[in-house]
């Protein structure tokens, strides 16, 4: 929720509306105005404070060596993801490198595995 809508929740509530009103007005759901309010009364204007600073876990790896992954498969783009990452030196998953190389718009290739011929075909 954008601090706007927080502190509407906040003077709303200072000026004495009930909550379920606010949730309503504000169109949240009781349980986030309640929270918001909780927040407001515990910490005061630093309690709204947007918490979060991004999304999931913090980055692997640096531009650089994103830079490094993808000039190493467009050199060979047949190298499985395991092999550029011991190539690269980059201390990272495969799936790590294949989300830096979805990023650039690449893909990891792999070369076809084909049965080998017998006298029958």
């Amino acid at each position: 929720m954008d601090e706007t809508r927080r502190g509407r929740v906040i003077g709303l509530w200072e000026s004495g509306v009930s909550v379920s009103a606010i949730a309503a007005e504000v169109d949240i759901s009781l349980s986030t105005a309640k929270r918001w309010i909780e927040k407001f009364r515990v910490g005061g204007i630093a309690g709204l404070q947007n918490h979060r600073r991004g999304n999931g876990a913090a980055r692997q790896t640096t531009a650089v060596e994103d830079q490094a992954i993808v000039a190493q498969v467009r050199a060979d783009p047949f190298q499985a993801a395991t092999i550029v990452c011991l190539t690269v030196g980059v201390a990272a998953s495969p799936w790590i490198v294949r989300a830096r190389l979805k990023e650039a718009g690449l893909k990891c290739r792999r070369a076809a595995k084909m049965m080998d011929l017998t006298n029958r075909h």
